[in-house]
């Protein structure tokens, strides 16, 4: 916190509540886009028909 005295005023209480606001928009856009492309993935068991492979 960046103040130098002990009584922030009504700018300093809304600077701090909208940064912790859009760091914890950023953790969990962060983690959304981190759990879709884990579900995204293509499974890895599923070998399909690729070029050069014959069954």
């Amino acid at each position: 916190m960046g103040w130098h005295d002990h009584d922030p005023g009504g700018w300093d209480w809304l600077a701090m509540a909208a940064t912790m606001a859009l760091i914890w928009a950023l953790i969990i856009a962060v983690g959304v886009v981190v759990v879709q492309r884990l579900l995204d993935r293509p499974d890895r068991h599923d070998h399909g028909d690729r070029p050069g492979r014959h069954r």
